[in-house]
């Protein structure tokens, strides 16, 4: 019997190792196709910087470039298109902000942490960020070799389990300040749904809260993306508590962490959705209460 396991251990730790990096062989390469004609990307770059991965092909011939940002779980971020420097004038394209693996093919075939390289394939429209109307069809896949980047501010990421199922962020986004010193932070991922955490740069303070739906401030607000109205709809009848166990007041930008879970109801259906097991850790600015990457300062 001892032996027994031994023998089943020793399978299930040669799954895991298995299945937490493939390894990628071979030099980098980028192919792509824009409205069905080759868009020749001779160079490729990438780097990947705690979570997140980017990767961006570009072409010596005209300057055009697509730049494709995921993050280690596979899901997608920003995905952007055009002939650079964005200075020049001419249109950027990119993919649909909201719910974008409706609208848009992107799988993360390997990831290589050994090796750091990384395999990817994509297709689908890429819209004019100007009318959201116009768009280019793209289609490819490429093998990158990235560059660690070390993040001003480890960990910055938001994730949670939606009804039992791991959800990961790969975006964010914060509108600012609300006239009340409280701000909506949304964490977007590639799927339907989005998640807000909503802090008062004044008033909140490290501690755990319990809300409900009458709540202003300390408190998750989950949406879904409707794709026939193509809007945003919030959940309602929320309630859960929140816990902001760190917040940093910087001069440039504030971070906040912590974790949170909630039950609520979708407007529409009646569907009863619980998250659970979330975590959080996000920067804004500190004057304007809008997203802020620390990154942006190297």
């Amino acid at each position: 019997m001892k032996n027994f396991k031994k023998v089943v251990l020793l399978l299930i730790a040669t799954i895991i190792a298995s299945c937490s990096s493939d390894e990628i062989t071979g030099p980098d390469s980028f192919n792509c196709t824009v409205n069905g004609q080759a868009a020749h990307l001779d160079n490729i770059t990438a780097k990947k910087t705690g979570s997140m991965i980017s990767v961006t092909g570009a072409s010596s011939q005209n300057n055009w470039e697509i730049t494709l940002n995921f993050n280690e779980h596979g899901n997608m971020g920003d995905i952007t298109s055009g002939i650079m420097p964005a200075s020049l004038g001419y249109p950027i394209s990119r993919n649909y902000y909201f719910y974008k693996s409706h609208y848009f093919d992107f799988k993360l075939v390997a990831i290589d942490r050994a090796n750091k390289k990384v395999r990817v394939t994509f297709s689908g429209r890429l819209y004019n960020q100007n009318n959201m109307i116009d768009y280019e069809t793209v289609e490819g896949s490429f093998q990158a070799t990235y560059t660690e980047v070390t993040p001003v501010v480890p960990g910055l990421e938001v994730s949670a389990k939606i009804d039992g199922a791991n959800w990961y962020s790969s975006g964010f986004y914060a509108g600012g300040f609300l006239g009340n010193a409280n701000t909506n932070l949304q964490s977007l991922n590639d799927n339907k749904y989005t998640i807000g955490i909503v802090t008062n740069h004044d008033t909140s303070v490290t501690g755990t809260y319990a809300f409900d739906a009458d709540e202003l401030t300390n408190k998750v607000i989950l949406y879904e993306f409707d794709t026939v109205a193509r809007q945003q709809r919030e959940y309602i009848n929320s309630t859960g508590s929140i816990t902001l166990s760190s917040k940093t007041v910087g001069p440039l930008y504030t971070v906040i962490q912590g974790t949170f879970n909630l039950t609520a109801t979708h407007p529409v259906s009646g569907t009863a959705v619980t998250v659970t097991n979330g975590m959080y850790k996000y920067s804004y600015n500190t004057f304007t209460g809008q997203y802020f990457n620390p990154q942006w300062q190297q």
